[in-house]
Parts: C-alpha cells; structure tokens; sequence
C-alpha cells in the first residue's frame, strides 16, 4: 500500500518501507528508496527529479474525489509519472473512474502497477479466492503430477522453498547456477531429462541453487539472471512431455520467461488469484499443445509469507486443509 507517497511492505513484523526490506538489496533490481517520487527518480538515473513526479494523495482521492483526481490527471501530459496513493480499494477505485473519463477526452496512460488496480480499472467486483474446480475451469486433467519453478532468490523465497521441502512429497531438483553459466556439460538437458521424470510419480520442485551469483554491476548481474531463466525455461519446455497438471513459477524473470518460453503462451484467461489480491492463476488459451487449459501461477518473489509457497501447492492438489 502507499500513503504519504511512501510504499509499504506487509511482512511479518508489520508494515515496513520497502527502502528497508530485504527486497531492495537485490543484486540486479537494488534500490534505496520508499518515497516513490524519489524512486521514480532513483530509476531514472538522474533524467526525473522528485518534484517532477506528481501525487494523488489520499486526500486528493478521499476529500476532493474524482474531480480532484482528474484536475491531478489533467496536469500529467508528455511522460510525466503520477503516484498513486491507496490503502484501500475503494481509493482504487476513484482513481480508476477518474482514469477511465481522462481516456474519454483522449488523454492516454500508461500503468505500472499491482493486480489490485487492474480489478478497479476493468469494474470487477470482490472476488474469493480460487479453490478447486474454479482454479482447472472445464479443462481439469485427471492425476497428473505439478511443478514448481523457483528462479528467485531473495531470503523470503528460500524460506518458502524451506516450508515446500519441509511438507515432503516433492521431487526436489536443484539447477546449479555456476554449471549453467560456466558453459560446460549441458546441465540444462540433463536437468529436463531428471523432471520428466520424476513427474511421473510425484510434484517436483525445481529450483536454482540459493547461493546468490552477482555480476560486476546491476546490468551484469540481470544479465546473469536472464541466462538462469532462459535455462529454467528450457527445462519446463522440454519437461511439457511429461503433462505436468499445473505449474508454479516463483520469481518476476522467472514467471515471464517461463510463461513465453517455456509454456509458450501468447494469449491466457486470468482465473483469479490464490490469496486475496495476489498471486494470479492463469489457463493458457494459445499455448504449447501441452500447456493450453493447465492452471499456470504467477508468484512473485516478494510476496506472502514462509508457508504461502506450501499452501499453494496444497491448493492445487485439492488439499482442503492447509496449513
């Protein structure tokens, strides 16, 4: 949520600054800031300054409503950023009909955003989250084991994939990272060939080793990120052979390139989402052959908490306790 134009994290100790969670050290995507003005403006490498950035507060949104949003919007042409305070959906939800009459004078935006506002902007009402039959829709396969696709690898992510290991009844495979970039034996084929099969008689969990492999700088070590995904996605492609009934990918490159690549899917329906307001369920429509109809999840490396991977997985299984 954001108020006052600072972001804030919901973690187990309560609300933080993003600027001083874990996430912010991360070796490609590092960043210092809470203030999403001065974020803005640390992104761009100098180019914005804060106070170039506009705001929507929240008294803008609770106090003066949708024609206050809309004079802020009136004033944002040419590129400029706006800020979105919200705590709430029903701030969301202002801001969205203010978006949707700016677009009918042919103002145009563009969102980067969480799912939350795209609910508001598209007119959807509350939503429980998905269980069971609404998850697989009229495509459910009958058996059939999961996989889950771990690239990130920030603390919260490791101790998700702790909580999974702890439950059993998981194929745990682990890609290591140095083989993949040292170019040597082809430990991408040979880890595919390892998940195939191994689907045939249980879920797998594959995940990169948690040893964290930095580059010089941010663009190295993205680039070093890219270089694992592609192979994790490489390995889901070939593994498609053996039907895996869902499939989880855990981290931002990770679910991107997993989803294009190795799912190849280019058109899916958004299900719903797990939890409320996060971790979305996708059925691929134009997909591999393989992959059209299964339930494909999109989890993000900093969300939930260290049981949320393992409740997940226990969803998708039809399990109706979770713990």
């Amino acid at each position: 949520m954001t108020a006052d134009d600072i972001h804030w994290a919901r973690t187990a100790v309560g609300l933080v600054p993003v600027g001083d969670t874990e996430f912010a050290n991360d070796s490609a995507f590092a960043y210092s800031a809470s203030d999403l003005r001065v974020f803005v403006a640390e992104k761009s490498g100098g180019t914005i300054r804060p106070e170039e950035v506009r705001s929507i507060s929240l008294a803008d949104i609770r106090l003066g409503g949708p024609a206050r949003v809309r004079e802020v919007l009136a004033g944002a042409a040419g590129g400029a950023w706006v800020v979105v305070n919200a705590t709430e959906y029903s701030d969301l939800e202002t801001v969205a009909r203010s978006v949707l009459d700016a677009e009918r004078e042919e103002q145009s935006f563009l969102f980067r955003t969480g799912p939350s506002f795209v609910r508001a902007l598209s007119g959807l009402g509350p939503q429980r989250p998905l269980r069971e039959a609404e998850i697989w829709g009229e495509g459910r396969r009958d058996g059939g084991h999961g996989l889950v696709v771990v690239g990130s690898h920030v603390g919260q992510t490791s101790r998700q994939v702790g909580a999974l290991q702890a439950r059993t009844g998981t194929t745990d495979i682990e890609l290591d990272v140095p083989a993949v970039l040292g170019g040597g034996p082809d430990v991408t084929a040979a880890t595919a060939r390892e998940v195939a099969g191994a689907l045939a008689h249980s879920d797998v969990l594959l995940y990169t080793s948690r040893a964290v492999v930095a580059g010089r700088d941010a663009a190295d070590s993205l680039a070093i990120a890219r270089t694992v995904s592609a192979a994790l996605s490489r390995i889901v492609r070939a593994a498609l052979a053996a039907r895996p009934a869902w499939v989880i990918a855990k981290g931002g490159i990770t679910s991107h390139d997993v989803m294009l690549h190795g799912l190849g899917i280019r058109r899916a329906e958004v299900a719903g989402q797990l939890f409320p307001g996060t971790i979305s369920v996708f059925r691929p429509l134009d997909a591999a052959p393989e992959a059209v109809g299964m339930p494909y999840v999109v989890f993000a490396g900093n969300v939930g908490d260290d049981g949320t991977l393992a409740q997940a997985v226990a969803i998708l299984n039809g399990e109706r306790e979770v713990s």
